[in-house]
C-alpha cells in the first residue's frame, strides 16, 4: 500500500508531495469539469463517473436507493470487463467483493 505520500520518508520529501498535490489538483479539476453544469445533481447523466454508467436508467423507477443502484452498476461493470477479457476473473472477484463488503448490493430483481 502507498499511503500517497501520508507515511514513511515521502512525508518529509517536498518534490514528491508538490507532485501528489499535483496530482490531487488535476484530478479535482478534472472532476469538478466535467460536473460544473451538474454542481446540483438535477441529472445522473455522468459516465465518467464510475458506478454511474447504467444506474441513472433504473435506479429510480426501481426505487432503489442511489448507493444500492451505483453498487449494482458497478457490478455489473466489472462482470461485464471480466466478459470482455479486460479484466482477470481473480480482479473481477475483488471489485464485487469489495462492493459486498461495503454491503451494497450486487443484485436487484429490477
Amino acid at each position: 500500500q502507498t499511503k500517497f505520500g501520508t507515511e514513511g520518508d515521502s512525508v518529509n520529501d517536498a518534490e514528491f508531495q508538490d507532485v501528489c498535490d499535483l496530482i490531487v489538483g488535476k484530478a479535482m479539476e478534472g472532476y469538478v469539469r466535467s460536473e460544473y453544469g451538474n454542481l446540483w445533481e438535477t441529472h445522473q447523466c455522468r459516465p465518467h463517473a464510475y458506478g454511474h454508467t447504467w444506474c441513472p436508467g433504473y435506479e429510480l423507477p426501481a426505487g432503489m436507493l442511489h448507493g444500492q443502484a451505483v453498487g449494482t452498476d458497478m457490478g455489473f461493470g466489472a462482470y461485464l470487463s471480466y466478459v470482455e477479457g479486460w479484466v482477470s476473473q481473480e480482479e473481477m472477484h475483488r471489485v464485487l467483493k469489495n462492493i459486498s463488503d461495503c454491503e451494497l448490493s450486487l443484485y436487484h430483481p429490477i
